[in-house]
């Protein structure tokens, strides 16, 4: 199989699990939101941004196996490969065992007045926690096979089991709705139960039916690839603790200063916004190991080329669907929730925005990782990142609202996309105008189309369950602005490719 007809595969592969998962995962919410209650749900996703953020050495490593098994995979260095896994292997079993014994310990500070919540609810939050602690030990423990998996660009399998993890979390938030026992604690045990046996089946599966992952415990490791393999995470995790204390660090910031039902409101804006975000993440899962096999390979100008496709069409795809979404919040949140805690509109509109200029750069970030030259890299955009926390703060001090707190999010969001651009060009001789000819202009135009086009009808048009005619109305325009627009001639053949066997698979 072709390159190209490979991600074209596994694009079609996660966009069918990403249909289906987003149908049930935001009917899910829904159900765990009525049964579970604001101030539960709050405490729930506030408990699940502090494990989060204690274990960004997982995502550190995650990304570094990813990469060394992608790369050498494109070098054509098989031998490699059971070395890279096994020494990825030892690396989390110590790493998941270090990281448990550190949210163990910290569960001491944070559950002693340090997090706002309830006094009757503590004993509560402390089982939730314990469940947490236990099934991040397993999700750090199956990221060598999780790696594995993506690098061997197995989508249709991962979309397999993601279909049915969300079917099963619906079974799970059904039976809590029906429980007399205490729901917070059945649903956090049965969300940890449901991860440990996604892992394990992993592990299975991978031992099966992948060469590098048959190996023996016996014997040294390789202390060099030891050495290389840390030295790039260590410079990930760097990363990644900037980009969790952005987010989860908001988290909590938001929490000390206005209680648990603001973190429901946030909690629900990054659900949507994890939804949304699935069209383009597909797309980036499917195109990412080829970045990686590129550079491995030495077609360095194919890379780059991959990486620009990635940011143009990582933003399109989140685009035609986010932008008429956003015009229409209130309509779909009151149908979607019916009880829709305050601020949980504003703080869709502006995290999503922030995400939304996020993508104009995520193929750079994809590109820079995969020549591993990503110190100077992770200082800067992490450092940029990272400020959220000291401006929320003053922000919140000085009396200003939340949202004030995510409209500054935006911002550092664009700079830290200027910043990607900057390392661009210094470690791969990129130039700026290279960027803005073929994607910022290419984005911009369709985007100024279908915002004018949703302007004049949302003002023009006001009747009930208007949002039935504005997303697929709004959507439409914005694929055929980008058609004539966005895309050149190049890119335009391979969409014909890719929809005609689409078709193919649907007519056969």
């Amino acid at each position: 199989m072709t390159n190209s007809k490979k991600v074209i595969n596994n694009t079609f592969f996660l966009y069918i699990k990403m249909a289906i998962s987003i149908v049930i995962n935001l009917y899910t919410t829904r159900i765990i939101l009525s049964a579970l209650g604001v101030v539960d749900f709050g405490i729930f996703n506030l408990l699940a941004g502090v494990i989060a953020l204690l274990s960004v050495l997982n995502i550190s490593m995650s990304t570094a196996t990813q990469r060394y098994i992608s790369f050498h995979l494109g070098a054509g260095q098989i031998n490699t490969l059971k070395s890279v896994y096994k020494t990825s292997v030892t690396i989390h079993l110590v790493l998941g065992s270090l990281i448990a014994l550190i949210l163990i310990g910290a569960s001491f500070f944070i559950f002693d007045g340090f997090l706002n919540i309830p006094a009757d609810r503590i004993t509560t939050s402390k089982y939730v926690y314990y469940f947490m602690v236990v099934s991040t030990f397993f999700t750090i423990n199956s990221v060598p096979n999780d790696a594995v998996i993506n690098a061997r660009e197995n989508m249709l399998l991962d979309s397999i089991i993601g279909i049915i993890e969300s079917i099963l979390k619906l079974g799970i938030a059904i039976i809590i709705s029906y429980s007399d026992y205490d729901k917070l604690i059945l649903y956090s045990f049965l969300i940890a139960l449901l991860i440990i046996l996604i892992r394990v089946f992993k592990w299975f599966y991978c031992l099966r039916n992948y060469q590098e992952c048959k190996i023996s415990y016996r014997g040294k490791l390789d202390l060099n690839l030891l050495k290389e393999m840390n030295g790039y995470a260590g410079w990930n995790l760097f990363g990644a603790v900037c980009a969790l204390g952005k987010s989860q660090g908001l988290a909590i910031l938001l929490n000390i200063f206005l209680g648990t039902v603001v973190n429901a409101a946030y909690g629900i804006a990054n659900q949507v916004t994890s939804q949304l975000v699935f069209f383009s993440t597909s797309m980036l899962r499917a195109i990412n190991p080829q970045i990686a096999k590129s550079e491995g390979a030495g077609d360095r100008e194919r890379m780059i080329r991959l990486s620009i496709i990635a940011s143009k069409f990582g933003y399109f795809l989140l685009a035609f669907v986010a932008i008429p979404i956003m015009f229409e919040l209130p309509t779909i949140l009151d149908l979607w929730l019916k009880d829709v805690p305050q601020y949980t509109v504003t703080f869709c509109t502006l995290i999503i925005s922030a995400i939304m200029v996020n993508q104009l750069t995520v193929g750079v970030d994809s590109a820079i990782h995969a020549t591993g030259n990503i110190k100077l890299y992770m200082l800067t955009v992490g450092l940029i990142k990272l400020t959220i926390l000291p401006f929320g703060y003053l922000l919140l001090k000085m009396g200003y609202s939340s949202s004030h707190v995510l409209f500054s999010y935006a911002i550092i969001e664009g700079i830290a996309g200027l910043s990607r651009l900057w390392i661009l060009k210094k470690n791969l001789n990129i130039n700026y105008n290279f960027y803005i000819k073929n994607v910022l202009v290419k984005v911009l135009i369709p985007t100024i189309i279908l915002i004018g086009y949703l302007i004049v009808f949302t003002y023009n048009f006001k009747f009930n369950n208007r949002f039935l005619f504005t997303l697929p109305s709004g959507a439409l325009f914005f694929l055929i602005a980008t058609y004539f627009f966005g895309i050149n001639s190049n890119e335009k053949n391979l969409l014909k490719n890719f929809l005609t066997q689409l078709t193919n698979r649907f007519t056969k």
